[in-house]
């Protein structure tokens, strides 16, 4: 369960980078591995992601979490009457709203991402990686 009142932003992270590869969008996908591993999540444990279920690398907690995103991808009308009291013993019904938020949310991101066929950039190239490249001159 986690400590405070809001999913954690690791956990969140997490799960935007799985509903990425499971809606096929690279630019999703990109960044927000970026971002992951700077959370804390490993390299062994994104490039394997989609083994979650098999992984013991993954908590009952985060596995329930991956469980939600993938379903609510792939199928929001078929979350399963078994997978609330799962999630509601790890998290609260805050908490659960939030992910389902963020979840959604990249649904979103990713399908308009797709729809307008946009590619991961390079540093350098424009973009976020711009600005990432910028920042690291001015330091």
């Amino acid at each position: 369960m986690l400590s405070t009142g809001t999913a954690s932003t690791r956990l969140k992270e997490l799960i935007i980078v799985r509903t990425s590869p499971v809606n096929g969008t690279p630019y999703c996908l990109a960044g927000h591995t970026i971002l992951a591993q700077r959370l804390g999540w490993t390299d062994e444990q994104l490039a394997h992601l989609a083994d979650w279920p098999r992984r013991g690398d993954f908590t009952p907690a985060e596995k329930a979490a991956l469980r939600l995103a993938e379903t609510v991808t792939r199928d929001a009308s078929s979350v399963a009457h078994a997978q609330w009291p799962e999630l509601r013993g790890f998290y609260s019904e805050g908490q659960v709203v939030e992910l389902l938020c963020a979840i959604g949310l990249f649904n979103s991101f990713n399908r308009f991402k797709n729809a307008v066929r946009m590619e991961p950039t390079k540093p350098g190239e424009g973009g976020c990686a711009t600005l990432e490249v910028e920042k690291a001159a001015a330091s």
